[in-house]
């Protein structure tokens, strides 16, 4: 399995997920993983979202933990796992789309022979749903069809260049539905990536809140990461450092002009004793802390 073909794989998922996480990009990741986790170390995604940070790593030899108490990672985890039953099990309601229009193009398509509750056909019918959270589309089926159907073609290709990489998967991607705060690991990984989402500023509430009601599900608690002030970020810093080995690194990927965000991130790591210096990979400005060895500790 050549660089080539899972840079290939990484660029195809981009176009199915339906919000990657903005300038994560699979080089930057690899050069990150090659300094922070040589020796295919262990790595925690506590905010793991549309997963692709995951998958990058473990298709890559990384043993990978995601966690996101948010019921739609799973959607995500679960395609990576190409789970056919847990798809075909997944209910979906058209009624709960606000705009009539955009309600009877997704119901035109569900009753065509182009849907089935597979992970390609549902990814793209999804896709389609959290655009409507976004825009309204025309009053035409045919225009959201389209779209149905150039998504479904995208997440085949996805799925047919994921197949080699099934074994390895298997063995390298573990997912925990739980919040971060009550994150129950210990001394375990070699590199923490701490993105919450309320730190993007694509955080993509409209178009979820779409996908959620489509899905039948509640919205997310503060907990999952929205909730990104100082008090809220303590116990997620707090238990993602906790999860790191002696020596071990997290890394903050904040864009360099959200200024106030790291202002606030470096104000809750400061009350729980911990320094965050600036770094930079591939022309990339981050910040970065490593828990001490047990020798400095010491």
């Amino acid at each position: 399995m050549t660089q080539d073909a899972k840079a290939g794989l990484m660029q195809c998922y981009r176009q199915i997920a339906w919000c990657p996480a903005a300038g994560l990009d699979a080089d930057w990741l690899n050069a990150v993983f090659r300094q922070y986790a040589a020796g295919n170390g262990r790595i925690l995604d506590p905010f793991c979202g549309s997963t692709g940070l995951p998958l990058c790593a473990a298709i890559h030899g990384h043993e990978i933990i995601a966690v996101d108490s948010d019921p739609l990672a799973r959607i995500f985890i679960e395609a990576i796992r190409a789970n056919y039953r847990y798809f075909k099990a997944l209910a979906v309601y058209p009624a709960a789309i606000p705009d009539h229009d955009a309600r009877q193009a997704i119901v035109h398509i569900q009753q065509s022979g182009q849907f089935d509750h597979h992970p390609a056909s549902v990814l793209a019918l999804l896709h389609c749903v959290s655009h409507i959270g976004h825009c309204a589309f025309p009053a035409d089926t045919g225009n959201l069809a389209d779209r149905y159907a150039a998504i479904r073609a995208d997440a085949e290709e996805f799925f047919f260049q994921l197949e080699p990489y099934q074994l390895v998967i298997s063995k390298n991607l573990g997912y925990q539905s739980v919040a971060v705060g009550a994150l129950a690991i210990r001394n375990q990984v070699d590199l923490c990536l701490f993105d919450p989402p309320g730190f993007r500023a694509e955080a993509p509430d409209r178009a979820w809140q779409t996908v959620r009601a489509f899905l039948g599900l509640a919205q997310p608690s503060a907990d999952h990461g929205e909730g990104t002030g100082e008090e809220a970020l303590l116990p997620l810093l707090a238990a993602c450092h906790d999860a790191l080995k002696a020596g071990g690194h997290m890394l903050f990927p904040l864009p360099a002009d959200h200024h106030a965000q790291q202002e606030t991130l470096l104000a809750a790591l400061r009350r729980l004793g911990l320094d965050a210096r600036g770094e930079e990979l591939q022309g990339r400005p981050f910040l970065a802390l490593q828990k001490p060895d047990q020798a400095n500790a010491a």
